[in-house]
């Protein structure tokens, strides 16, 4: 399913090239793509479109690409990447919310659920591989997409960036000691549970703070159509959580990473299922995952038309028709979205067959990888250099 998504993104990438060649050829101009006046061309009989216009910014050594040029570039860009992000992001989605999913089924195990601590001490367990795995598979991402706009912006926060990677190496402690405990002694007392409880509490809430901002701020320092200005301090980096965009992307980060947690244990689910165990328990194992992912999906839609509307307005442009491939990729999200809604309530209600677990599986990998093509899409697109409003200047 993945191929047949890359193959809509090119066939999409390919459409929109030819729409413009032949609004070009034809004598077209910004006006004709409802271009804001600050976005058109300064000489508009000079037949460069403001589709083009839209994308192209140079300052201080940076170049954003125009679509139809990224379009053209290598199959890496255009269908690797986004490929790659996507794995990245599963990855640090059970390793943001494993340690709090976690936190539920140990207590469920305290009650006399023993089912419950088997699947959380094999999404711990998991949870601490993915993160490790989902470092160094972001370490080769940043590799790949490395230039002088996510230098600039590193700089800009680079306190933040050097105490972020001192919450990473601290939660990763916390989720090994986690794991280890747990799986050394199921069996303590109410004290010593509610001790070694405290450890995935402290995990995932460092994670899922930290994180997602940080990473939501970089992104809009990196695409900035101006220069950055002096580094950001503390207080401005904390007004900036205030910002819109970051509270919508970052939300959007959490839910998605509790939806893939769900899948996990759907994944649990299909393991108990080959390894001979009881109905009952594939079942509740599956219903388990079924509601913990259909839940926070079905929030994703309010929280997604946030996140469209706190993006600036060139971007909001682009995926609202302007770049043709960027829309055609974000209603494919949202199509296959309300599909795998429905293949998570089909589990969250009680359903077993391998078959109907495996759909659920693989439509949530099918989502968040469309979302990355579309993510891809506009990354490039200039943005201008992030304000403060009057609320985060006050909290400044």
């Amino acid at each position: 399913m993945q191929k047949g998504a890359s193959a809509c993104a090119l066939m999409a990438f390919d459409l929109a090239i030819e729409m413009e060649r032949r609004f070009t050829a034809e004598g077209g101009h910004a006006t004709n793509w409802h271009v804001p006046a600050q976005l058109t061309p300064a000489n508009p009989d000079s037949g460069e479109s403001g589709f083009r216009h839209l994308h192209r910014v140079t300052t201080k050594g940076r170049f954003a690409p125009p679509a139809a040029e990224f379009a053209e570039s290598s199959p890496l860009n255009i269908v690797v990447l986004p490929l790659l992000l996507a794995a990245h992001l599963m990855c640090m989605n059970v390793a943001s919310a494993g340690p709090l999913v976690c936190l539920w089924l140990e207590w469920k195990e305290q009650r006399g659920d023993k089912l419950a601590g088997r699947a959380g001490r094999y999404l711990a367990g998991s949870g601490v591989v993915l993160l490790l795995v989902g470092v160094l598979w972001g370490l080769g991402l940043g590799a790949v997409l490395w230039n002088d706009a996510y230098l600039a912006a590193i700089k800009h926060v680079r306190s933040r960036v050097e105490f972020g990677v001192a919450e990473l190496v601290f939660s990763l402690a916390l989720m090994v000691a986690h794991y280890v405990w747990w799986r050394m002694r199921p069996e303590c007392s109410a004290i010593e549970r509610w001790l070694r409880m405290a450890l995935p509490l402290a995990a995932g809430t460092n994670t899922l703070y930290h994180f997602p901002p940080l990473f939501v701020i970089l992104s809009q320092l990196s695409a900035a159509a101006g220069p950055l200005g002096e580094p950001m301090t503390s207080a401005e980096f904390r007004a900036r959580l205030l910002d819109g965009e970051v509270l919508a992307r970052s939300l959007h980060f959490v839910l998605a990473a509790f939806a893939m947690c769900g899948v996990m244990l759907i994944g649990y689910a299909l393991r108990l299922g080959r390894q001979g165990a009881k109905d009952d328990e594939v079942q509740r194992a599956a219903v388990w995952g079924g509601w913990l992912a259909l839940v926070p999906t079905v929030a994703q839609a309010l929280v997604g038309l946030w996140v469209l509307l706190s993006f600036p307005e060139p971007v909001k442009m682009a995926l609202m028709g302007q770049d043709l491939a960027a829309t055609f990729l974000l209603g494919l999200s949202i199509i296959s979205a309300l599909g795998l809604m429905h293949q998570l309530a089909v589990v969250a209600f009680g359903e077993m067959q391998r078959r109907a677990l495996v759909r659920a599986m693989v439509s949530m990998v099918v989502v968040v990888t469309l979302m990355c093509f579309t993510v891809e899409r506009i990354r490039n697109i200039p943005r201008p250099p992030p304000q403060p409003n009057a609320a985060q200047a006050k909290a400044a």
